[in-house]
């Protein structure tokens, strides 16, 4: 078992250092599986290093919370900050699994709550009618929340395919203003604006 902190600040270059020490150490070989269990940070660090250790190891994900359930596990982006630039490096690689065990939720505090079911609702809000309405009518908890999960995944799945097919077509700059795939990479905006205030 590899542990490191908790946290956005430690996406980095060093985390990624000291998790391949630790691999070297434990004599993991090629034909090793890397399963990174924890929330985005885990999900994202655990697909760039196995995607670099040995020029690429197998690896799982097992997300611990709403947000790495319904976005970070999900589409195959991996990779770590630079500084203030988040993502600035990483890489495209699906796992080869997701395993969801909605039990980690019971102990996730209010603030992911929120973060996750953000993501939720971005979804809802931008492909499916019913869904957000079905979202708007709950009462949720850690027993209600497994189907807008499940229903969220299905719509990222759906979309990011094609939306990395226009990527290639057109700049991003018109991939993400033009395509209604692409709409769900809204964060992409943000990480831009953040850029202006560091």
């Amino acid at each position: 078992v590899i542990k490191f902190a908790a946290g956005e600040e430690f996406k980095n270059q060093k985390t990624v250092d000291y998790i391949i020490e630790q691999l070297i150490n434990l004599g993991a070989h090629k034909n090793a599986i890397l399963i990174g269990v924890g929330g985005g940070v885990v999900t994202d660090i655990t697909g760039y290093v196995a995607a670099v250790y040995m020029r690429g190891i197998k690896f799982g994900l097992v997300p611990t919370s709403i947000l790495a359930m319904v976005d970070a596990a999900i589409g195959g982006k991996n990779g770590i900050d630079v500084g203030v630039y988040k993502n600035m490096v990483g890489t495209i690689r699906q796992p080869e699994f997701i395993f969801h065990d909605y039990s980690f939720l019971k102990t996730l505090p209010v603030k992911e709550w929120i973060n996750g079911f953000a993501e939720v609702i971005k979804h809802a809000l931008i492909a499916d009618k019913s869904y957000w309405k079905n979202i708007s009518k709950l009462q949720i908890s850690s027993s209600s929340i497994e189907p807008l999960i499940y229903r969220s995944v299905e719509i990222k799945n759906k979309t990011q395919p094609l939306c990395w097919q226009l990527f290639h077509i057109f700049t991003c700059f018109n991939c993400c203003f033009r395509s209604s795939c692409c709409i769900l990479h809204i964060g992409w905006f943000g990480n831009r604006c953040s850029r202006c205030y560091h």
